[in-house]
């Protein structure tokens, strides 16, 4: 630790004089990484659904299609959130 002299008996705060090496097995993954595997791990989920589904509506009425696709997406959000 570095000491400037009382920094425990006097109110003002000497921030940013505590020196801990950094530990070697503490390793953190950035929010940012992680929230990008988690979108890219969802659009792999949907992918062969979504290849099905547009498969299967090729030959159908484009209204309908469009109106199941929209009302699934609301029941996915409905049930995700």
């Amino acid at each position: 630790m570095v000491d400037v002299g009382g920094q425990g008996s006097t109110p003002a705060g000497f921030f940013g004089t505590e020196y801990r090496p950094k530990d070697p097995s503490y390793f953190v993954i950035p929010i940012d990484v992680l929230a990008g595997l988690g979108f890219y791990d969802h659009c792999l989920d949907v992918l062969g659904l979504g290849q099905v589904m547009g498969r299967d509506s090729q030959g159908a009425n484009q209204i309908i299609a469009y109106t199941i696709n929209s009302w699934g997406a609301w029941a996915g959000l409905l049930c995700w959130g």
